[in-house]
């Protein structure tokens, strides 16, 4: 059953557990555009879904990148669903701003803020997050750089997003990132689009041959076999044992 979505770029594609669970192709990623889509996509989800509650339920957990347009179309289709942030997209967001010439935040002190920002998102308990939140404000780099505090301070009621040990409770299965997600859209972007906005041909290869490519591999996975491709890979590892 579905119980985890992860939100793409570029391309909105909601998955679980890294299978194809739906898409969106549309002009921009305002909130008002994303939240038309959402309301499409419930309309074509089976009465199955999520743990047999019907479509108006809520799936668990919802993982996105920090982005203010997503997440609030998200919450208004599913406002019980906890939504979290990437933890390598928030890291990244905080490793741009530390190199943002306009911060003037100077090249070895980078590295000490990204660690503790690291930090703050992998501590253990709550307990610790709130030691180490305090010892960050504190700290004699992070001092030279008030708006970084602000920064780092504006996200802190959000930590429930970011912070890895607010996610215990949660069946997240030990994934953090949407990374595997993106992977899958760079594949796509790259390799079979190169990067070419082709619209008509998106929509065709994404509602045609992407959904038959998905039905192989589920039954491929259904029947315990690999596509000749991955045997291939693999052959020569296999041979050498």
């Amino acid at each position: 059953m579905i119980q985890r979505l992860l939100w793409t770029d570029s391309i909105p594609l909601f998955l679980c557990c890294q299978l194809l669970l739906g898409v969106i192709i549309t002009s921009d990623e305002e909130q008002g555009t994303i939240s038309q889509g959402l309301d499409l996509l419930k309309t074509v989800l089976p009465t199955n879904c999520f743990y047999e509650s019907g479509s108006d339920n809520d799936p668990s957990i919802i993982m996105t990148d920090d982005s203010c347009a997503k997440q609030n179309a998200l919450h208004e289709a599913w406002p019980n669903s906890n939504l979290l942030l990437c933890t390598f997209h928030f890291l990244q967001r905080n490793w741009t701003w530390l190199h943002d010439n306009t911060n003037k935040v100077l090249n070895a002190d980078r590295k000490v803020l990204i660690t503790v920002a690291k930090g703050l998102v992998y501590s253990e308990n709550e307990e610790q997050l709130l030691v180490r939140y305090k010892s960050f404000i504190t700290n004699e780099t992070a001092v030279k750089y008030p708006k970084y505090i602000a920064y780092v301070g504006n996200h802190w009621n959000r930590r429930r997003e970011w912070a890895v040990c607010s996610r215990k409770h949660l069946l997240v299965r030990g994934n953090h990132t949407n990374n595997y997600s993106e992977a899958g859209i760079r594949i796509l972007k790259e390799l079979i689009f190169s990067r070419v906005k082709a619209y008509v041909q998106k929509f065709s290869f994404i509602t045609e041959c992407m959904e038959l490519y998905y039905c192989r591999k589920l039954l491929s996975a259904a029947h315990n076999r690999f596509d000749r491709y991955i045997s291939l890979k693999y052959q020569g590892l296999l041979q050498q044992n």
